[in-house]
């Protein structure tokens, strides 16, 4: 016969956990592992935010009219790809015209966080863009050694300049959030058993498609508690339950 009781539990993959109940129960065992971060090569940026004055026309043409802020630009929208690094040498590529056939000159700057906290940041050298036909342009960013940064802003330095610019694509190191390896923990599971008659071939950790049907025999400490260690692998949620035989 069967006595069931759930049970809910979360545990941290460094821990091993003694699992104890007065009877035998089903339960779900969640196996949780923290994430981690990598790093990506290229991510594309999503310049969409004018501010202090600058314009964002159809198809990304940036303007910096007259009457905007000396300081106006267009900031990066795409926050999945900070923190940025150069712990070695990088770039920014983009695709830049100008419709009128004319030029412009345009210039990124990296900052720590958006303003005020914008230090350490690093203002990279302009591009001139000149022409209607669009064209691949790239900015070199020089070692930034181990400053990281969280704001990408893009300028136009000539006012009143329509410049058509696509494809804004950071080479450097890019945070990317991934699952941590598979890993396997020990885990202990107890069950007192004094309460009821427990069946002369014992108790079984059984149940889901860990266990199965057959399970696994535990052990009589002596006073009618029974117990098993398993491995698991982490980020994993297991069914179980304890069975008493037959």
């Amino acid at each position: 016969m069967n006595h069931l009781k759930s049970l809910k539990s979360y545990i941290p993959t460094f821990l091993n956990r003694l699992w104890s109940a007065s009877l035998k129960f089903v339960a779900i065992l969640a196996i949780a592992s923290s994430g981690s971060f990598a790093s990506a090569d290229t991510a594309t940026a999503d310049i969409s935010e004018s501010f202090d004055g600058t314009t964002i026309g159809e198809g990304g043409v940036y303007t910096f009219p007259t009457g905007a802020q000396d300081w106006a630009g267009f900031a990066n929208m795409n926050t999945d790809m900070y923190p940025l690094s150069f712990n070695e040498a990088g770039s920014i590529t983009f695709t830049g015209s100008v419709a009128d056939g004319g030029s412009a000159n345009v210039k990124f700057r990296l900052e720590f966080n958006p303003y005020p906290d914008v230090n350490p940041a690093y203002d990279a050298a302009a591009v001139t863009v000149s022409g209607a036909t669009p064209t691949q342009y790239t900015v070199a960013i020089p070692s930034q050694g181990s400053n990281t940064f969280s704001s990408l802003i893009m300028y136009i330095v000539e006012r009143d300049v329509a410049v058509t610019i696509t494809d804004v694509v950071v080479d450097g190191e890019i945070a990317v959030a991934e699952p941590e390896p598979t890993a396997q923990v020990n885990v202990t599971f107890q069950v007192d058993m004094s309460a009821v008659d427990t069946h002369p071939e014992g108790v079984y950790l059984a149940g889901g498609g860990v266990f199965g049907q057959d399970g696994l025999l535990m052990t009589d400490n002596g006073s009618d508690v029974w117990s098993v260690t398993t491995q698991l692998d982490a980020n994993t949620q297991v069914l179980y339950k304890f069975r008493n035989q037959p």
